[in-house]
């Protein structure tokens, strides 16, 4: 449980500690009580909790990204840094996202642990909490905040998920020295799913063939061969033409490159889609 502040007193050669905690001894034994429980049912719900590592991790990432927001740092909520603000409150900030995870993954049987750092977004860096695990003697650096910080739509965001130390050194910064070195990408989300993409041919056979299944949403990571931004873009566009004609059925799509991550999200919607939804509300509310 979180103290909410703490004193020094020195009394000639002896020196004390003193604090101040947000909740009394009954409130933290209740508190928890009910966590414990809460990460109980939360095993439960995760698939009866998969027997391979790699799946309960997943599962454990996807559960939180899910159902935990992120809780702006100017609140005054104090537990929001702390697992029970992001497991039984559903609100927390990466201190929260990063100890909530670690105790799943403590629960699940998985190596875990939460290492401090910075990260940058936009212009600045600040202090930053997330996670290191260890699949099959292999380490990897899983960063549930700013996957649950970024939406997808109609799909999750794994794009911080089982990283290398190169990946995550991108936009993250912590002691290299003290901490597990992350240099495997077999474990990978973008890898195991197959979904990581070294040429453009490959990649846009993917596309293609997911948009005649009628798959709408596509996330992929690509390597240092696809820097070009412009590039990517051009081959999905390729992809889209190749199977619908222009004019004869309108389309859209959303696009959004990760180049830190190289992870590509696109979200592609045919006319005839928006079409059916709007048919489909007119008749809930007729």
């Amino acid at each position: 449980m979180n103290f909410q502040e703490f004193y020094i007193v020195h009394k000639g050669t002896n020196t004390t500690i003193v604090f101040s905690y947000f909740c009394s001894l009954l409130q933290v034994k209740e508190t928890e009580e009910e966590l414990n429980q809460q990460i109980k049912d939360i095993l439960s719900l995760i698939n009866e909790s998969p027997t391979e590592a790699y799946n309960r991790e997943l599962a454990i990432h996807d559960y939180l990204i899910s159902n935990v927001n992120y809780e702006d740092c100017n609140t005054s909520n104090h537990m929001k840094y702390s697992a029970v603000g992001a497991l039984l409150n559903g609100k927390a900030v990466c201190a929260g996202f990063a100890m909530a995870f670690k105790l799943l993954c403590d629960a699940a049987g998985l190596s875990c642990i939460i290492l401090r750092g910075k990260a940058k977004n936009s212009a600045s860096a600040e202090n930053h909490l997330w996670n290191i695990v260890k699949l099959n003697g292999k380490c990897y650096h899983i960063d549930v905040t700013w996957d649950s910080s970024f939406a997808i739509e109609e799909a999750l965001n794994r794009a911080c998920f089982n990283l290398t130390d190169q990946d995550i050194a991108r936009d993250h910064t912590w002691d290299r020295e003290l901490l597990p070195k992350c240099f495997s990408l077999e474990d990978n989300y973008f890898v195991r799913s197959g979904l990581f993409f070294t040429n453009s041919k490959a990649l846009k056979r993917h596309f293609i063939s997911g948009l005649k299944k009628g798959e709408r949403t596509f996330s992929v990571k690509i390597n240092h061969k696809f820097e070009d931004e412009v590039h990517i873009n051009r081959i999905f566009q390729e992809a889209v033409d190749s199977l619908f004609i222009r004019g004869s059925l309108g389309y859209s799509y959303r696009y959004n490159y990760d180049s830190n991550r190289k992870v590509v999200h696109v979200s592609f919607q045919l006319a005839f889609d928006n079409y059916k939804q709007q048919e489909r509300k007119r008749w809930k509310t007729n």
